[in-house]
């Protein structure tokens, strides 16, 4: 009969920094904008309202795939469970779901103060989903080898 050690888990990665957090987010807004802004010039209000279901799709289709919009791969973030697993596909959903709380008044105010108050770095939508976003420990990795 032999004994196995437990296993020891992986550390988690850092919380993404806030800074590097918004440079993502200004990353993001290129391919919100292309969503949200025609769409209100043709329909107007729902326009707007397509184009934000729309791009909350969007971001919540990458991060349950890689966790990783465009934003965060620039910069090299990662959306992942707080337990440092991959980022599953009710966590994406929801996270993107209260992004619109998130956003509020316009310009992530909410999600500012709920990140500056959370020590682990979620917002609101984060904090629904059991989420939060991480520098990428691939990313880090690739670095380190370069």
């Amino acid at each position: 009969m032999t004994h196995q050690l437990p296993q020891e888990e992986a550390p988690l990665p850092p919380f993404a920094p806030l800074r590097r957090r918004c440079a993502a987010g200004l990353v993001d807004l290129v391919p919100s904008a292309v969503l949200i802004v025609p769409l209100s010039l043709v329909a107007g209000g729902w326009g707007f309202v397509l184009g934000m279901l729309l791009a909350c799709a969007y971001f919540a289709v990458l991060e349950a795939h890689d966790g990783r919009s465009l934003g965060k791969r620039a910069l090299g973030l990662r959306v992942l469970q707080l337990d440092g697993s991959p980022c599953t596909r009710l966590g994406a959903v929801l996270r993107n779901v209260f992004r619109i709380i998130d956003a509020f008044p316009g310009f992530y105010a909410v999600a500012l103060v709920s990140l500056a108050g959370s020590p682990r770095k979620q917002r609101i939508g984060d904090q629904a989903a059991g989420t939060s976003v991480f520098l990428d420990p691939a990313a880090r990795a690739g670095r380190s080898r370069a």
